[in-house]
């Protein structure tokens, strides 16, 4: 039994869409902080000219950025 009403990482279903009641945009600053606490995983995430090296227009945000901001 949760003590908590909120959801846990298990409750959520792959394809749901979570629609709130503030919408939050992750940019360019949530992408430094994050990267000044955790520290890119790879050139991918890390260097805009890396990442147009390889065809994107600029270093996609990190996967894990999406997943600590939305699950904490």
């Amino acid at each position: 039994m949760k003590t908590n009403p909120g959801r846990f990482f298990e409750d959520y279903r792959l394809g749901e869409v979570i629609r709130h009641a503030v919408p939050r945009t992750v940019g360019q600053g949530e992408r430094a902080l994050y990267h000044a606490l955790y520290p890119a995983r790879g050139a991918l995430y890390s260097s805009d000219e890396f990442a147009k090296s390889v065809g994107l227009a600029g270093s996609p945000l990190d996967d894990l950025v999406a997943f600590h901001t939305v699950f904490g």
